[in-house]
């Protein structure tokens, strides 16, 4: 019954946002994106994990001092800002840090302290804040398309 080809960017959002209510439990996220099968969502999950974990490594390696030509790049003061006390950021989520939060809470649900571990730059806190206000923002978006 479901669509086939690309998903479209209303039906990756409505996904996005049913995964952080539901978690791996395919047949509740499928009615919530209403246009794709279990099977279609849960194959989506698997790709969509897979592009999130292969980005967040070919950012990682330039971060870490090795650019993509194999030149050596020096971090600037905006990239090394960090919160002395805890060695966690502060303020605004990096792409790299919103794309490991998504690979990991497809591959573990809402359990926050694995998620904290797998994004290593945030707190458990920051890790909850950061997933609510993505849902509220999922649905903000949701209703203006």
């Amino acid at each position: 019954d479901g669509s086939t080809g690309r998903w479209t960017d209303e039906e990756h959002s409505a996904f996005l946002s049913a995964v952080l209510e539901h978690g791996k439990d395919w047949k509740a996220i499928s009615k919530c994106v209403k246009t794709r099968t279990p099977v279609q969502v849960r194959t989506h999950a698997q790709k969509y994990v897979k592009k999130m974990v292969k980005e967040s490594q070919k950012e990682e390696g330039a971060k870490d001092g090795v650019g993509a030509k194999g030149s050596i790049r020096l971090k600037s003061q905006n990239e090394t800002e960090t919160n002395v006390a805890n060695d966690r950021k502060i303020g605004q989520w990096s792409k790299e840090e919103h794309n490991r939060f998504l690979a990991a809470l497809l591959a573990h649900g809402k359990d926050w302290k694995k998620i904290t571990a797998y994004v290593k730059t945030r707190t458990i806190l920051q890790v909850r804040t950061h997933a609510q206000k993505y849902v509220l923002r999922c649905k903000r978006l949701k209703l203006q398309g």
